[in-house]
């Protein structure tokens, strides 16, 4: 094999072995029944369940507070459950997080307007009784929201 060519065929390589390191840990640690632990961002650490790279339960629900006021892991982790086209998990997640985190009305309301949403529109998209699968401008809204938090 000869060396890499180009900065692109370079990053493959180096993208191919990191993915290769994360599968072997991920393996283990479903073996052994351990969570996975990343950094979450701003030096926090998060957890995440090695069978479904969903923040680990820690014995206070699938999500603790910590974890759901923790805006960057939760970022990290809506956009995941959009790249595995996993709607309800999206919907899961920020349900649990607006309930963690915008307790008061007034923070709903105020969530729904920087996200260019109609109040009802997030609650619609957080009741999890309803069957609701956003639009892409919701989504695309509410993730620009969370990002200004």
């Amino acid at each position: 094999m000869g060396s890499p060519k180009s900065l692109d065929e370079l990053r493959a390589i180096f993208e191919d072995g990191m993915t290769a390191v994360f599968n072997k840990v991920r393996q283990e640690k479903i073996r052994s029944g351990h969570p996975l632990v990343v950094s979450g961002g701003n030096g926090t650490v998060i957890e995440l369940d090695p069978k479904t790279l969903e923040p680990f339960d820690d014995g206070q629900g699938p999500w603790s507070d910590k974890v759901l006021t923790d805006y960057e892991s939760v970022r990290r982790t809506l956009w995941g459950r959009i790249a595995a086209g996993d709607a309800a998990g999206f919907r899961k997640l920020l349900a649990a997080h607006v309930g963690a985190t915008r307790k008061s009305e007034a923070a709903k309301n105020l969530l729904a307007e920087e996200a260019g949403i109609d109040r009802g529109t997030l609650d619609e998209l957080v009741d999890l009784g309803q069957d609701r699968d956003p639009a892409l401008s919701t989504v695309a809204g509410l993730m620009k929201a969370l990002a200004a938090d």
